[in-house]
């Protein structure tokens, strides 16, 4: 007998239940049940395979169930073990990790590239820049000795050396800072890690991305200052995490630089929400009850929206901070997760009490970003007139700058919401999300025609989305005309949250809005 007979006479069952096999070939049939020899005188024709064909053709459906059943069974244990190729858990998995590591920003990753200070109009030159950088990497929530950040010998060997780069330039005697700022320390310390204060990493890609932008506009017309020296600000929001990464920024930008810099640059104290440093756009108190206001709004539509399971885990996660409420806010949880663990670059936290996986980022990512642009597309509401308060002064400073005929450089250390802010008072709500990665930044460029006519180019890490911007409407090789600005700052950016003039939106509006 043949091995493929041996084979199949293994494998087929000695006992088959059939009601109407076994008559026409002779085989004894007793209540229903066959019994077939399986010897080795047994044909390769003949055993148990017609009495199993006649089964199935007369329960053709059940048969067919359970064959696909099985081949669906095998389908998923399969494709649960990657053996069918990477599955949907995995790719989701793999995205968010690499999502957050590029938030993080970390030296090896790094990748600066940009379109900053080209254009293709023929007749258009570079006159002043303003730069809203993010602050670099950071701490998280929750500081304590054990969460201080443990640098790469790459990290260490940047780091030591922009260290050396601040003493051999003696700062402090280059900068005029605030006479209440003159004791901070410059650079953060790698002992020290107190919580939401900027890390060795962060100083790191600060001072990188000054390298960077003086690079990129090394040999513009900006930089060409024979006549006069070229003037240079730097606006911050009173945290210690944006003093220090402005003072980085700085660092890095006039290191290489052979410019005749205006000394000492000017180091401004900013409002900690929006950046402003004048009387001409001061609203501290309704923006500081507005930004309270969104964030009840966030916490509250979090408990109703997210399931339970997703709320204990951030509960979890979030114990520390003493969030024995069930209202959450879902960019703490983002933050706790990010700023705490992946850009330490320690695991996410994952016991026998609960697991924030990066599936578990995912979630709570994707729920954010569409809560924020839910609210801020309510044509009425708190969220809408945060947003507009929040990138008002810093759009005012570069409509004002395009009143002025000199050269000049803004920069301001700021904070990711308000470049979202930006973004969505800008664009199209649905193309920019919230959350920006580390060091960030939004430039706008002013340009000038040998006509003395000036435009407006805006890019956003690198990417020219000066076609994305809502009032750029007459656009000329690609740039804005600085009157589509005007016309939007003189009114259509208060209409979009309902009003018509600065006072109007800066006045507490919450009886309006039933809150009181």
């Amino acid at each position: 007998m043949s091995w493929a007979v041996k084979a199949r006479s293994a494998l087929t069952p000695n006992i088959w239940f059939t009601k109407k096999s076994g008559a026409e070939d002779g085989v004894k049939q007793e209540q229903h049940v066959i019994v077939r020899s399986m010897d080795s005188d047994v044909k390769p024709e003949e055993g148990c395979w017609p009495e199993l064909k006649e089964f199935c053709r007369a329960h053709v459906i059940e048969c067919s169930a359970f064959g696909l059943f099985l081949l669906f069974g095998f389908f998923c244990i399969f494709n649960a073990f990657g053996f069918l190729g990477t599955n949907e858990l995995k790719l989701r998995y793999a995205h968010y990790e690499e999502l957050v590591n590029e938030h993080c920003q970390f030296v090896e990753n790094r990748n600066l590239h940009g379109s900053e200070g080209k254009t293709n109009h023929p007749n258009a030159t570079l006159a002043s820049i303003l730069a809203v950088v993010r602050h670099g990497d950071r701490y998280g929530l929750v500081g304590n000795e054990k969460d201080c950040q443990v640098l790469t010998e790459e990290e260490n060997q940047e780091f030591d050396e922009y260290l050396a780069t601040i003493e051999k330039q003696n700062l402090k005697s280059v900068l005029k800072i605030p006479e209440n700022m003159e004791n901070k320390i410059l650079t953060p310390k790698k002992d020290k890690c107190d919580s939401s204060t900027l890390s060795p990493r962060g100083a790191i890609q600060e001072f990188s991305m000054g390298r960077f932008l003086s690079n990129q506009y090394r040999d513009t017309s900006l930089f060409s200052t024979s006549e006069t020296y070229l003037n240079v600000t730097l606006t911050f929001s009173r945290l210690q995490r944006t003093f220090a990464s402005g003072v980085a920024l700085i660092s890095g930008f006039i290191e290489r630089n052979q410019t005749e810099f205006e000394l000492p640059i000017e180091f401004k104290e900013g409002s900690v929400y929006y950046g402003c440093t004048d009387s001409g756009c001061n609203c501290d108190e309704t923006i500081e009850i507005l930004q309270q206001m969104t964030r009840t709004e966030r916490k509250s539509l979090f408990r109703l929206e997210v399931d339970e399971h997703t709320q204990h885990v951030a509960q979890k996660l979030l114990a520390e901070k003493n969030y024995t409420q069930l209202n959450m806010d879902p960019t703490d949880i983002i933050d706790n997760l990010v700023a705490r663990y992946a850009c330490q670059r320690k695991p996410l936290p994952c016991n026998d009490e609960f697991c924030a996986s990066y599936l578990f980022f995912g979630d709570i990512f994707e729920y954010f970003s569409k809560q924020s642009e839910k609210l801020f597309d309510l044509n009425m509401g708190a969220e809408r007139q945060y947003r507009v308060l929040n990138s008002f002064p810093i759009l005012r400073y570069v409509r004002l700058m395009t009143e002025s005929n000199g050269k000049q450089i803004q920069f301001f250390a700021s904070h990711d919401t308000i470049i979202g802010s930006i973004l969505r008072v800008l664009t199209d709500s649905g193309k920019y999300i919230d959350w920006q990665v580390f060091a960030a930044r939004l430039i706008f460029e002013i340009y000038e025609t040998t006509e003395n006519t000036k435009f407006l180019r805006v890019v956003y890490d690198g990417e020219d989305i000066t076609t994305s911007v809502k009032f750029c409407k007459n656009l000329e090789y690609g740039l804005c005309p600085v009157s589509d600005l005007k016309l939007f700052m003189e009114k259509g950016i208060f209409e979009m949250a309902g009003f018509e003039t600065f006072e109007q939106i800066c006045t507490d509006h919450r009886k309006e809005f039933n809150f009181v």
